[in-house]
């Protein structure tokens, strides 16, 4: 089962990884850059730009179930979401334009991979985070105890889905090396008190779960792991550590 652990830690492709994986893969001295090759670099793994009117949807959606939005307020979230689409897309389109039927060589594909990066952040982050038009336009939105009500909605589902993924953190751990029933609920409470939610939901929930959790001193470790055991999580847990800097910039990873 250890495979199956260390697949999901493989999934987070760095940008500096995947440049050198490229770049290593790249037989020919130089390259042209077409279409699919952009899709690849930018959208990183599915190669799919996101689906615009499904997000928007679903964010105005999730705000109206915790404070019951006017029709008013609706159309004026949803014309702030497409917004941040629509920049972001003219961001895509201004650096395809750029970079799109041009060759390269290998000694430019680093330098021409990172004009990619804060696109691919985004895209990975979510077009309506915390810095888009769409959040400032929910807080202005909304009325106070709209606001109110929003924000204990999200911090109630943000902690349900870190609980949850903390318990599936401890599954997949006993599977790669197997614990005792106490031992399991041990490190359970253990992660819940030491590790809080993400600042927001997305993607990489878990990998905030696993940050913090290379964080936990070896004395609070020991009581509840064996040698084999404290082992295997330290090894694991090591491997998320290069995430940080980069769930910091996302805005989802708490402070200690």
């Amino acid at each position: 089962m250890k495979t199956r652990l260390l697949t999901l830690l493989l999934k987070s492709t760095t940008a500096a990884l995947a440049a050198s994986v490229f770049a290593l893969s790249t037989v020919r001295a130089q390259f042209i850059m077409d279409d699919n090759q952009f899709n690849g670099w930018l959208y990183q793994g599915s190669g799919q730009a996101p689906n615009e009117e499904s997000e928007v949807t679903l964010m105005v959606e999730a705000i109206d179930r915790s404070c019951h939005l006017t029709n008013e307020q609706k159309e004026k979230l949803r014309l702030a979401g497409h917004g941040d689409y629509a920049r972001f897309e003219q961001k895509v389109n201004d650096l395809r334009s750029e970079c799109v039927g041009k060759t390269y060589d290998q000694n430019e594909i680093q330098a021409i991979y990172q004009k990619f990066q804060p696109l691919t952040q985004q895209y990975q982050a979510g077009m309506l985070g915390p810095t888009s038009l769409f959040v400032k336009v929910v807080h202005r939105a909304l009325t106070p105890e709209q606001n109110e009500e929003y924000e204990a909605a999200e911090a109630e589902r943000r902690k349900t889905r870190h609980a949850a993924k903390v318990r599936l953190f401890v599954a997949i751990l006993d599977q790669s090396c197997p614990m005792k029933a106490s031992q399991r609920d041990a490190m359970v409470d253990l992660l819940l008190k030491a590790t809080r939610p993400a600042l927001r939901s997305s993607q990489y929930d878990w990998y905030v779960v696993m940050v913090q959790a290379a964080r936990i001193p070896d004395s609070k470790l020991k009581p509840i792991l064996d040698q084999a055991q404290m082992t295997y999580f330290k090894k694991i847990t090591v491997q998320v550590r290069g995430m940080e800097a980069m769930l910091k910039q996302m805005g989802v990873l708490p402070k200690r």
